[in-house]
């Protein structure tokens, strides 16, 4: 009797082996699948590859801002772009801020600049000014005639100046070598290479402009803007 009873009990302890045997390899699988996914997640952590966007460059006028001067309001920083290995897709990590720029406008009372002189036979010049007089056409400056009759001003000299500043301005120009007091001239011409700061002043001819040359550190004062 007893050796059927204990017969009958390791049979029952068998069959309760083999009924937990399948939740142990259960647990088992998910331990080592919880271990892969948690080990490929640290995989892609690592593996980031990070891009560059670059930043635009926006020019905009301040009408505040003095006339030839720029100012810097952002310098601009690139953006961040990311993917893996796994995921070509790019993730945005951080946006592009737009370097910007501002460029015066405003009437300039006086600034410093340069200084060259030119002739009505320079090469590509026709023999009259760009500029038309406030009550005439384009002044003839062949034979001498480099100076214009100004209402306001009288008898001066006659420059060449940046488009942005206006035809029939008047303009001081002093600290001058050859010319030990301030020049008054209007601006009655252009010029391919006459921007910014840079002055042309007329002259009789273009031999008459070797001992000018190119002068710096040039003063000039704005007297009147425009007619």
């Amino acid at each position: 009797m007893k050796f059927k009873l204990s017969q009958t009990s390791g049979m029952l302890i068998k069959i309760l082996i083999m009924s937990l045997l399948p939740v142990f390899l259960l647990a088992s699988e998910a331990s080592s699948y919880d271990y892969i996914a948690d080990d490929i997640n640290r995989e892609k952590t690592v593996n980031l590859i990070y891009s560059y966007i670059d930043f635009n460059t926006v020019e905009r006028i301040n009408t505040k801002l003095p006339l030839f001067t720029t100012k810097v309001v952002s310098e601009g920083e690139r953006g961040i772009i990311a993917t893996t290995k796994y995921n070509h897709e790019p993730v945005l990590i951080k946006e592009p801020q737009d370097r910007i720029i501002e460029f015066g406008k405003a009437n300039p009372k006086s600034f410093t600049g340069a200084l060259t002189g030119y002739g009505p036979d320079c090469i590509g010049c026709g023999g009259r000014v760009s500029c038309n007089s406030k009550n005439s056409g384009r002044q003839d400056v062949r034979n001498g005639n480099i100076y214009y009759n100004d209402e306001e001003y009288g008898k001066i000299r006659i420059v060449a100046a940046d488009k942005n500043i206006p035809c029939g301005t008047i303009i001081e120009i002093s600290n001058f070598i050859f010319e030990p007091d301030p020049v008054i001239a209007v601006v009655l011409d252009r010029g391919g290479v006459i921007n910014g700061t840079l002055f042309d002043l007329l002259y009789p001819s273009e031999k008459d402009t070797t001992k000018i040359g190119y002068q710096r550190n040039i003063k000039y004062k704005i007297l009147r803007w425009g007619w």
